[in-house]
């Protein structure tokens, strides 16, 4: 916490409270309603170096949300691959989803639709047509 110390000790008491509010603020407004404070007050402020000063105590607590967080990563992955060893073939497939997602990433589905060759069917009948048959054509996936 030393770090956000140094960034915030030569700040009046007003200052601190508009900091601390614009760490979570979307934005000026929004850190000056929590805080109390009025627009008129920011004005006459370093308005820059108010919220430079939020946005490295906001990385800041990123970075120690990131470093305690990588503290049991280790064990959830154990318990991750605990789990393609379970019991129920449908937690261990389950769990083989999620880590084949998480690695490659979720399959994602197209489909081509082409209303060019049959204007009597509205878009809407065309989309209708070509979802069946892909349902059709999947099924048995």
């Amino acid at each position: 916490m030393t770090l956000n110390n140094t960034i915030l000790d030569d700040l009046d008491e007003k200052e601190l409270k508009y900091v601390m509010a614009r760490i979570d603020a979307e934005s000026n407004a929004e850190a000056l309603r929590v805080s109390g404070l009025s627009k008129g007050w920011l004005r006459a402020r370093n308005v820059a170096d108010l919220n430079a000063r939020a946005e490295k105590i906001r990385k800041n607590k990123a970075m120690q949300a990131i470093m305690d967080l990588s503290g049991f990563l280790k064990e959830a992955i154990e318990v991750k691959g605990a789990g393609l060893k379970a019991r129920d073939e449908r937690v261990r497939q389950s769990v083989a989803t999620e880590i084949i997602e998480r690695f490659l990433g979720k399959p994602s589905a197209s489909v081509a639709i082409d209303v060019s060759e049959d204007k009597s069917k509205s878009e809407h009948e065309a989309l209708m047509d070509a979802l069946k048959e892909w349902r059709d054509a999947n099924q048995d996936v």
